[in-house]
């Protein structure tokens, strides 16, 4: 959260020399050649404002919109899956996409050939665990015939009394909605209102860990990215001023100068 706000204030591409492309790029500049009555070149959103403020907004909806247990994901939860993926779309797909247009097609931008390389491999990598990441929210380990996925039950009372004994008066009460829930919605959708009995393993737990890592390494790798980007820079060199009277006497003389 803090890393998007702060990267939003930055305002990064309009100042650093080596993503700076030019603010007349649009977004979508195919879209601009081809239809420029409806999307002219100087539209509402350009690529630069694009890198500026989308990924972080799908960082601040990542971070914020949290997924929910299969077990208790009921239909209402469907809209919370769609802005959790939606943000991880702006996050890592716009990121990917305005930063390979830089690299390979802007004329603008000012890129040493070793940050070159550096980029493209962070590139390279965080696709690379994105895809990891999409087919593991496309297919399950069942779709595939892997074993053995998390196994789910239905909750009864011997099971919630077992729970209060051992002290896990939290999983108690978690186990009391399952089975309030599955009581009055005989008809759910396995596996919403069951417990979970038994966790992943074998090749399912290995496709589970892989669709998560993908995400973790997709995003880590955009702030690696984000980390050559700044290093590389021409702006991390700049020479302040010790203090801010020599800093006003810069500017008078400038005035003076003018």
């Amino acid at each position: 959260v803090t890393s998007a706000f702060m990267t939003i204030l930055s305002q990064y591409p309009f100042y650093f020399p080596n993503v700076y492309i030019g603010d007349d790029t649009h977004f979508l500049p195919c879209l601009s050649r081809v239809m420029p009555r409806c999307f002219p070149k100087k539209g509402l959103l350009s690529m630069m404002s694009a890198r500026t403020f989308l990924p972080q907004i799908g960082m601040l909806m990542v971070a914020l919109i949290h997924t929910a247990p299969a077990n208790v994901w009921d239909p209402a939860q469907n809209a919370t899956i769609i802005f959790h993926t939606g943000g991880a779309f702006l996050w890592i797909g716009v990121t990917l996409y305005v930063e390979v247009y830089t690299l390979q097609y802007s004329e603008v931008v000012q890129v040493g050939a070793f940050e070159r390389k550096l980029r493209w491999a962070c590139v390279l990598l965080a696709l690379v665990s994105a895809m990891f990441y999409v087919f593991n929210q496309i297919f399950s380990p069942a779709d595939l015939g892997l074993c053995c996925d998390v196994e789910y039950l239905p909750v009864n009372s011997s099971i919630i009394e077992k729970a209060r004994r051992n002290g896990a008066g939290a999983i108690a009460m978690q186990d009391i909605e399952l089975m309030q829930g599955l009581h009055f919605t005989p008809d759910a959708t396995y596996p919403l209102y069951r417990g979970m009995y038994n966790s992943a393993s074998g090749g399912a737990l290995v496709m589970i860990m892989l669709g998560f890592w993908g995400e973790m390494g997709a995003g880590a790798f955009m702030l690696l990215n984000l980390l050559v980007i700044w290093y590389f820079s021409a702006n991390r060199l700049v020479d302040l001023p010790e203090d801010m009277s020599e800093s006003s006497s810069s500017g008078e003389s400038l005035d003076n100068a003018a």
